[in-house]
């Protein structure tokens, strides 16, 4: 089961588990999945309809499932993204997706849950997603024990909407197209760079500093 902060990857990385063997994939509510027994008729007709395939969903504002999920003895896969570029993304071509109390709120609860369910949770950073996505994509099959059968080629070729991958996302947070967005999100500047610097995506604060000066 795939979780993490909307526009972190969580879309990205399921369609890439469809390069796995004998796995299904679909992107429905992980509450379908988790419930005890697994009397939903929609997973239920999955599971028919794929009978023994490794089931695969994801559903990113199930983050706050996560516990349940794993005391249920299934695996996770955690996507995360510096929270940056995840606050200057859009869903929609004029509208701004995560508002920085969200990606802060999400970023806490997964580091907490990381912290007490780690040998179920895999946790994958989407910048190496997307500069080496077949490395990534191997130790996501190792956790799940499925065999890599399928190329991204095989996949866009099938779903010419998958596109290719690229890197351009990284670092749009520097984009002065986001500036305005940038100042609302630099309210939060201390507590988010805390968080940059939990995930490794910074040492220090000397960004943030830097930010502000661009921004005066």
């Amino acid at each position: 089961m795939i979780v993490g902060c909307p526009r972190s990857g969580t879309t990205l990385m399921l369609r890439m588990t469809e390069r796995f063997d004998n796995t299904h994939t679909f992107s429905a509510p992980l509450a379908k999945i988790t419930e005890i027994p697994f009397d939903d008729p929609e997973v239920e007709k999955v599971k028919k309809e794929n009978p023994g395939k490794l089931i695969i969903t994801k559903k990113p504002c199930e983050l706050i499932r996560v516990s349940l999920i794993c005391r249920a003895g299934h695996k996770v896969v955690l996507m995360v993204r510096d929270g940056r570029d995840v606050l200057v993304s859009k869903f929609r071509p004029h509208r701004y997706h995560v508002a920085p109390s969200r990606w802060l709120h999400d970023c806490r609860m997964a580091s907490r849950i990381y912290k007490k369910y780690r040998d179920q949770i895999l946790r994958i950073h989407y910048e190496d997603l997307v500069r080496d996505s077949d490395l990534v994509l191997a130790q996501v099959a190792n956790f799940v024990d499925r065999k890599i059968v399928k190329t991204w080629d095989d996949l866009v070729e099938r779903r010419p909407g998958y596109g290719l991958l690229t890197t351009d996302s990284i670092g749009n947070w520097k984009n002065k197209k986001h500036a305005e967005r940038l100042k609302g999100v630099l309210k939060y500047g201390d507590q988010i760079a805390d968080e940059l610097i939990d995930l490794g995506y910074e040492k220090d604060k000397e960004w943030l500093d830097r930010a502000l000066r661009s921004l005066a």
